[in-house]
């Protein structure tokens, strides 16, 4: 029989590499230089540390929000309703519903004119750059201080 006396230590251990690595890139730059001499570029890139592996992709996403704000609309109460030709002038505040208004529409010296909740005043608006009824209805807001205000459709 054989018998072994003393111990054995197992002590673990690890490698780690790090350092530098140089890699040369050429780059030709062909062609002559006007002295008739060749020019050659050479480029080293130094690679410090382990490469990374693998891919990452950043992804973003926006989604607009788009808030659309045109006037009220309708305006309340409901004075009259009016057909083209028609014109009006003087003071007052009036709300006006209308199917018809004619070709265009043109008032003066107004504190306030709106169609369906668009700003109108004093101002020339041929029948197709109005917006669209609501309702089957234009709704025009008069307010002029001055006797002199003026409103058409025609």
């Amino acid at each position: 029989m054989i018998t072994l006396t003393g111990s054995v230590t197992r002590t673990p251990s690890r490698t780690v590499t790090a350092g530098i690595t140089s890699t040369p890139t050429r780059t030709p730059t062909a062609g002559i230089s006007p002295t008739g001499t060749m020019t050659n570029t050479i480029t080293r890139t130094p690679t410090v540390g382990p490469s990374p592996t693998g891919t990452m992709t950043a992804t973003r996403t926006v989604t607009p929000t788009i808030t659309l704000t045109i006037g009220t609309g309708t305006c309340s109460p409901v004075t009259s309703t009016i057909t083209a030709p028609f014109t009006y002038d003087g003071a007052g505040t009036f709300c006006w519903q209308s199917t018809n208004l004619g070709t265009y529409i043109n008032s003066w010296n107004l504190t306030s004119l709106t169609v369906n909740g668009v700003n109108e005043t004093n101002l020339y608006v041929a029948a197709g750059s109005l917006p669209a009824k609501i309702s089957g209805y234009w709704y025009v807001s008069y307010n002029s201080a001055a006797s002199y205000g003026h409103f058409e459709a025609k």
